[in-house]
């Protein structure tokens, strides 16, 4: 083998050997990305009836974990009910441990999003009429977060939030709290007793039109 041929084999040698050291230095932080990632769970709690149940969670877990994102759930279900009844029975039903029913598992964990199914009447009576009411609840079953005056009774970080056709009664304290990370928000045609009390943390755009104030 001639000396410019064993030059040029070299060359091809050193190449691959250069490439090899940055591909093994690069997957520790293309790991450490991955597991990252994965580590950043998706936090969601469910409060409704079998309609909710239709959702599927582990299916909806798998599918989750599928594009690397981590879903961890908890649900308060009772088949049939509105969410009348789920308050005022809020030690029955189906439930996933250790997060519990809604009591303990809004009073004790935090969550990213909160999913609640109205259902053929208000919160707060047992009128057939539709819609969500916010009030202020009393009982032996209601988490510190549900009374204590300096928790908002909505807090969103994240995203968008909308709030529409729904009712704030008998609070003394913020109804709507947007965090740092909340993009965008439109509160519409609710009723607010005392009128509305946001608080914007960031910089999101907040749009409020044909509420009431009583």
């Amino acid at each position: 083998m001639s000396k410019s041929n064993r030059g040029y084999y070299a060359m091809i040698y050193r190449s691959i050997l250069q490439c090899m050291v940055i591909v093994l230095v690069g997957l520790p932080a293309w790991a450490q990305q991955q597991d990252e990632a994965r580590s950043q769970s998706l936090h969601v709690y469910f409060i409704g009836n079998s309609v909710t149940d239709t959702i599927r969670y582990e299916s909806f877990a798998k599918l989750a974990e599928s594009r690397d994102q981590s879903i961890v759930w908890g649900r308060h279900m009772i088949p049939g009910a509105p969410l009348e009844w789920i308050h005022s029975h809020a030690d029955s039903g189906f439930m996933q441990e250790p997060f519990g029913h809604y009591p303990k598992a809004l009073g004790e964990f935090v969550w990213d999003a909160v999913s609640v199914q109205p259902f053929d009447r208000q919160l707060h009576s047992n009128d057939a009429d539709g819609g969500c009411h916010f009030y202020q609840p009393e009982g032996p079953f209601v988490p510190k977060s549900f009374v204590d005056p300096g928790y908002p009774v909505i807090f969103c970080d994240g995203n968008g939030l909308t709030v529409s056709g729904c009712d704030f009664t008998g609070f003394n304290r913020n109804h709507i709290v947007l965090g740092p990370k909340s993009k965008s928000t439109i509160v519409s045609a609710t009723r607010f007793l005392g009128g509305l009390q946001l608080t914007n943390q960031g910089h999101g755009k907040v749009v409020t039109t044909a509420n009431i104030d009583e």
